[in-house]
């Protein structure tokens, strides 16, 4: 990893079990893997709970993806899921961290990594 990348964890409690969001999911790990801005983007579900997993090459492409999300994918998401933590690993520049406060996000440093 370098010293750019950015990742992110988010906790997602379902909001309906039978709401349809296995096939959202789906739809959209597709439409983002075609964008191509995440290195990793995994979702993982549990007894009502979604971890995402993302992790991006830097700020830039980082910001990509919360454009296309915004415009795209947040109300569908926010539907589905309400956003129970969000945790943010790396640097990131004053706007991403704008845009993090509305989620409540935590912002974490590197102190040791390979």
């Amino acid at each position: 990893m370098s010293d750019q990348t950015v990742g992110v964890y988010i906790l997602l409690k379902i909001k309906d079990i039978n709401s349809g969001w296995r096939d959202f999911i789906s739809s959209t790990v597709n439409k983002v893997k075609l964008l191509g801005n995440p290195n990793l983007y995994e979702y993982y579900v549990n007894n009502g709970e979604i971890d995402l997993h993302e992790r991006f090459p830097n700020n830039e492409a980082w910001l990509r993806h919360i454009d296309y999300f915004t415009k795209e994918v947040a109300k569908d998401f926010l539907n589905h899921f309400e956003i129970k933590q969000f945790r943010v690993y790396g640097p990131v520049n004053d706007k991403i961290k704008e845009v993090g406060k509305s989620f409540e996000a935590k912002y974490f440093e590197a102190v040791g990594k390979i």
